[in-house]
Parts: C-alpha cells; structure tokens; sequence
C-alpha cells in the first residue's frame, strides 16, 4: 500500500451503515450529499464516488426511473432499471 493509500478499519452500524472515516473523506473529496455507488466485485465491497452517468443512474434507480444514454458501455448492465442507448 502507498503512502497515498488510507486504510481504515470501520464497523457496520445499525441499518446496515457505513460511516466513512474523516481522513479518508478529505483523502477522497467526499462531501455530504454526494452520491456513492456500492458495487460487490469477487467478494469484496466497493465504493465510488458517482459522477457522469453513474450518478444519473444512481438518480434514476432511487427514483424508479428509465434512463437515456449515448455511451454504449451501459447497454447491458445488470441493474434494476432500463436503459435505452441514443444516438
């Protein structure tokens, strides 16, 4: 692990909670409010900051929503929602 890397120890809370250590927050530019997209990889828990696309899906899955999109990466995701490729 890098120097620039932080690795904190956090605990799942009431509800299934995750707080987000400070150091790791400014580390990163996380801000409240901002919207993360949680994502399971070969058994580990990932979590990004959204941004683009990924945050308007994000958007249009809290709201049940279709999304339209021009990149083509997103026409076969295994998501809850559909996605219609423009252009």
């Amino acid at each position: 692990m890098s120097e620039a890397e932080l690795r904190e120890e956090i605990h799942l809370g009431a509800q299934g909670r995750l707080v987000i250590p400070a150091r790791l927050r400014r580390q990163l530019g996380l801000r409240q409010g901002d919207t993360l997209i949680a994502r399971s990889e070969q058994g580990r828990l990932i979590v990004e900051k959204a941004e683009g696309d990924r945050a308007c899906i994000s958007l249009a899955i809290a709201l049940k929503l279709p999304v339209l999109t021009t990149d083509k990466t997103w026409k076969k995701p295994d998501l809850p929602l559909r996605i219609t490729v423009i252009r």
